[in-house]
């Protein structure tokens, strides 16, 4: 700033000492009175005075404009100081909110991580349940295939059967015959054997009198021996031994 205002200064002295030369071409070539060397000086001490104030004026601009410029720098830096405050503490919150905001985003990628692993094990679950219902799939054909070879045993057996049971009553109608006849036989040799028996039960009733209304005949006979065992020791020993005494 002080060279821009020295070159000022020299600048404005260069002007003058022209514009001082030209006025003394001019004058050159016109009458003029006679310039004494006390008035020369006396110009030339104006001149140097006249430099003086202006460079007292152009010092005290100088002083005036660094003050100002001074005061604008410190109001400069005082509001920049104020912005960078502001800023920093826009900066801060927005440092602060972003920390929340990262926080929160922290928390839901922990919340996607465990929606995903429990999706993961539903997920494993299923593959489970594929898995058994592949098995019971494989134990429902199985149970399948053996209910159409029991089913088709059974039917072959009971083909066999019916074939067999056709077999044996066409073979077997001949000796079943000859049973029931052997069976008629007998049934009529009992009913001869009753009619005999009937026969010499009636001939034993009409022998031994059991008819009689004193009594039969084997009764009477035993209480007559009774009575001569009273008398005969013999007869009462062989009572005895047949338990009839």
């Amino acid at each position: 700033m002080d060279d821009i205002v020295k070159k000022l200064l020299n600048s404005i002295s260069f002007m003058l000492i022209l514009t001082l030369c030209h006025a003394n071409t001019t004058a050159a070539f016109e009458v003029a009175p006679r310039i004494t060397d006390r008035e020369i000086v006396e110009a030339l001490t104006e001149v140097k005075h006249g430099q003086q104030a202006l460079n007292k004026r152009m010092d005290d601009m100088i002083i005036n404009f660094n003050k100002r410029f001074e005061e604008m720098n410190a109001n400069f830096n005082k509001r920049f100081e104020e912005m960078n405050a502001n800023f920093n503490k826009r900066f801060e919150s927005v440092d602060k909110r972003f920390e929340d905001i990262n926080r929160r985003f922290d928390d839901i990628n922990q919340r996607f991580e465990d929606i995903n692993r429990r999706f993961e094990d539903i997920n494993l679950r299923f593959e489970d349940m594929n898995k058994r219902f592949e098995d019971m799939n494989k134990r429902f054909d199985n149970m399948h295939n053996t209910m159409l070879t029991l089913y088709a045993s059974t039917m072959a057996l009971i083909g066999g059967l019916i074939g067999y049971m056709i077999w044996d009553r066409k073979k077997s109608t001949l000796p079943l015959k000859r049973k029931l006849d052997q069976i008629a036989d007998a049934i009529l040799t009992v009913n001869q054997t009753t009619e005999n028996l009937s026969t010499l039960h009636a001939e034993l009733e009409q022998h031994l009198e059991l008819r009689n209304p004193s009594g039969p005949v084997v009764p009477r006979l035993l209480k007559a021996l009774k009575e001569l065992a009273h008398t005969d020791e013999k007869l009462a020993n062989v009572l005895r031994s047949f338990s009839l005494l």
